[in-house]
Parts: C-alpha cells; sequence; structure tokens
C-alpha cells in the first residue's frame, strides 16, 4: 500500500560548504536512526593495536584464584545495540543486518541462525513478534519501503508499506559521498511512528571552495504505522517527530535541572544510576526508579580506571586502563559493573579500550569494526561484525559478519573524510576520563 503520509520541508543553505557524512551529523543535519550513533570507524582508533578474530581475551582472575566473572540473569526487554541490530534478550536472539543484503535471527547463547531473509535489509524496531524492518526500493527512488516480518514464523511476510518521500529523496540504508538518510522508529499508542530525515551536500575538493557556491539540502518527515495491518497514516505538522523521554522522579528531575547530579543518569532495570569521580575513589550513586528514593552508594574502584560508556541495554558500564606491560593483544584492562547493584561481574583483557557492547548471561558480545593490518607482509581486511566472548574462559563463542553502511569511496582531493562519529551510542552520556588517563 502507498499514501503520501509525509510532512517534508527542505532547508537551503547558501555559501561555500565542503561537506562529509560527519560534518552532516555534527551540524544537526541528520537525525541519527532509533537513538544510536552513525555508522562509524573505531571511536578508539590511535590506540596504536587492531582487535582480530584470532587475538582472543584473557580474563583476569580475581584474589583467591578464582574466575574474574559473575552470571547474572539474561532478560532485560528490547533494545538496540547498534543501528540495524536488535536485541530480544528475553526470548534470547537478536535481529541483525548480514552482509548479504538481507536479516539474520541469530540465537544469542550460540550464534546459530534461526531463520534468514532477503525481503528486507534493515530491522528498525520489534514490537511483540513483529519486526518493523527497511527494504530498499529498486523500482522507486522516493519511497521508504516498510515490511513488516513475522519473527515467530522465520521472518515471514505479514504486510509491506511505503511512505512516499519528496522528489529527490532516495532512502537509502547505505551512505554515499555526503548523503545520509536516517529512520527513528518507536512504539506511541499501539502505533509505530516513524520519522526520517535526509541530507545531502556536494563534496568537493579543497581547492574549489573559492570558486563553488554549495548547497546543503535536508528534508525531513513522519508517518505513523499500524504494526499489525502496515496501514499508514499521515501525521501533523505539530505531531513530536522524536521518541518521547520516560519522565524522571520528581527529586531526581531536580537533581538533573540544577546541574547537581554527578554525571549521566541511566535507567538500569528499577534502578537509576549515576557515577560519581572522586579524587581517590569512584563511587556509583543509585536511586529507585519508581519513587527516586535514594540508594547507598557501592565503590567501584579507587584506581585509576577510565570510565568509558554504558551498555546497549545500560544494564552494565565498561571501565579500563591501558597496561603498557602487556603485549598489545591484552593491552587493556576491562571492568564491567552492574549498574543496578554496583557488582564487578567481568575482569578482561583486549586490545582496544572500549568496544560497543552489552552482556547476556555467561557472554560479552561486542561490536567488531571493520578493520586492516599487515599480516607477514600483506594486508588483510576483516569485515566489520558482532563477536560474542565468554566470559569465564574468555574464549570467542561466536562471530557474524554485520553489513558496513558507511561510505568509504573515492573522494575528490583535499575533501575530508567520511568518517562519521567517532563516539559510541549516547556519547553525551559518556563519563569523562580520570584524571591520568
Amino acid at each position: 500500500m502507498s499514501v503520501h503520509a509525509i510532512v517534508a520541508r527542505a532547508r537551503f543553505q547558501g555559501g561555500a560548504i565542503v561537506v562529509a557524512l560527519a560534518l552532516l551529523a555534527a551540524t544537526g543535519c541528520i537525525r541519527e536512526g532509533s537513538g544510536s550513533a552513525a555508522e562509524a570507524e573505531d571511536p578508539h582508533s590511535g590506540t596504536g593495536a587492531h582487535e582480530t578474530a584470532s587475538t582472543g581475551s584473557a580474563v583476569e582472575p580475581r584474589a583467591g584464584g578464582t574466575k574474574g566473572t559473575r552470571r547474572e540473569s539474561s532478560g532485560s526487554g528490547t533494545f538496540e545495540f547498534r543501528a540495524g541490530v536488535l536485541v530480544d534478550a528475553d526470548r534470547g536472539v537478536c535481529y541483525l543486518m548480514n552482509t548479504d543484503d538481507g536479516i539474520d535471527a541469530v540465537v544469542l547463547s550460540s550464534g546459530r541462525v534461526l531463520w534468514t531473509t532477503t525481503v528486507a535489509q534493515k530491522p528498525l524496531l520489534l514490537v511483540a513478534s513483529t519486526i518493523v524492518a527497511h527494504a530498499e526500493s529498486e523500482d522507486r527512488g522516493n519511497v521508504l519501503r516498510l515490511v513488516l516480518l513475522d519473527a515467530a514464523k522465520s521472518g515471514a511476510v505479514k504486510a509491506r508499506a511505503d511512505v512516499d518521500l519528496p522528489e529527490g529523496v532516495r532512502a537509502s540504508i547505505d551512505d554515499g559521498p555526503g548523503r545520509a538518510f536516517r529512520v527513528e522508529t518507536w512504539l506511541e499508542a499501539n502505533r509505530v511512528m516513524v520519522a526520517w530525515s535526509y541530507a545531502e551536500a556536494p563534496v568537493r575538493g579543497a581547492e574549489m571552495i573559492s570558486e563553488t557556491t554549495s548547497q546543503a539540502r535536508r528534508y525531513e518527515g513522519a508517518a505513523r504505522l499500524d504494526p499489525k495491518t502496515g496501514k499508514v497514516m499521515a501525521v501533523s505538522e505539530g505531531e513530536r517527530r522524536s521518541a518521547p523521554t520516560p519522565p524522571l522522579p520528581s527529586n531526581l528531575s531536580q537533581l538533573k535541572e540544577s546541574g547537581r547530579l554527578p554525571g549521566p543518569l541511566w535507567r538500569a532495570g528499577e534502578t537509576y544510576a549515576a557515577v560519581s569521580r572522586g579524587a581517590k575513589r569512584t563511587v556509583l550513586k543509585r536511586w529507585r526508579a519508581a519513587t527516586g528514593d535514594a540508594l547507598p552508594d557501592v565503590t567501584l574502584f579507587t584506581e585509576s580506571y577510565t570510565v568509558r560508556y554504558p551498555s546497549a541495554d545500560t544494564r552494565h558500564v565498561l571501565v579500563s586502563r591501558r597496561d603498557p606491560t602487556r603485549p598489545a593483544e591484552q593491552s587493556y584492562e576491562w571492568l564491567i559493573f552492574s549498574l543496578a547493584t554496583g557488582a564487578r561481574i567481568a575482569e578482561l583483557r583486549r586490545s582496544l579500550p572500549a568496544a560497543w557492547f552489552f552482556v547476556t548471561g555467561p557472554l560479552l558480545v561486542h561490536e567488531v569494526q571493520r578493520q586492516a593490518q599487515l599480516v607477514d607482509g600483506a594486508w588483510t581486511e576483516e569485515p566489520r561484525k558482532v563477536r560474542a566472548i565468554d566470559l569465564e574462559t574468555g574464549a570467542e563463542r561466536w562471530t557474524r559478519p554485520l553489513r558496513d553502511t558507511a561510505f568509504r569511496g573515492t573522494l575528490p582531493p583535499g575533501a575530508p573524510g567520511l568518517q562519521g562519529s567517532r563516539e559510541p551510542p549516547g556519547s553525551s552520556d559518556a563519563v569523562q576520563p580520570t584524571e591520568g588517563e
């Protein structure tokens, strides 16, 4: 079905513009889909080491010789791990965009592929057992094609829907030179809200800046979708175009507005948490999510670690520090803490200071960015992937390739590189490094 269910507007900015996707995102021309960062280069470049599938990880023992891990319950609902990767923790399955123009349903505990479909390419939202997915359209350029898949029936198609876009707007999953399309989805009053944005600007060589006047274009719009039937409904001009923020208890709201919170506030189940860094120790401060009542503080560590960022489901937080005495593949010590209790659940050695991650049962699942490395005098390239590590042994349990949507083509001489965002998801919530890092 097709309906012109958009409220779109274009903005034109005059002047000489040399722009890449990183600049488009930084200037607000692109709204990232579903609250995640753009598909990007590794945010930890410059460390001098690259993580590879053969590297593995070392799990540091605690005092007394026991392994540094504690198993937690796996269920934490549904969340987006990365753009194009949805996790249903309660069912123990993730849905990810593969490298073969399709979607894989993967069992988290084993990496086994339950089913694969090529009728859509990028999962956007999971509503009960229905996956709302973005399908690339070959017959029409100015349409956002959505497909409703039944996750319980091997990805069978339940319905299809088209959202018409303005002329010249391309709903491409992959970024192009100076061009990006983003989709944000959320559930509201039993309807799926679909907000999209498109930004495009010419990418020119540096020598052409003084000779050429360029224009950057931005379009945005929204539609409402019935997740049962696929019916598309128009959205009025005044309706909200981004996912609502859940209200905070009054005392936490006052702390946030007054700037008296020690750091970013994260929701971990029935608890709100924030990390407070002091001169001699770093403390986890907690409040009950229902009432805002304060819970006892928990000391996380007294050593000099850098607090990196929370897990994708905000149940855990990662901290790390570099050990120059260790070999490159184990040069960073990772500690992972529960944001609900403050308990240290894992200690690992990795080659990078951090990675996008979440914990499910005894596994650490993290993203490995696309990378190239010199092996026996020849350059080899490894694709972007999702990897699961056993927290008990440090062994790799499984890995799956993940579609790389960043533009990596040739640019005019002198044009800025298309690097995308170098910050983790929710980078505005990232805690600043401790002193000395």
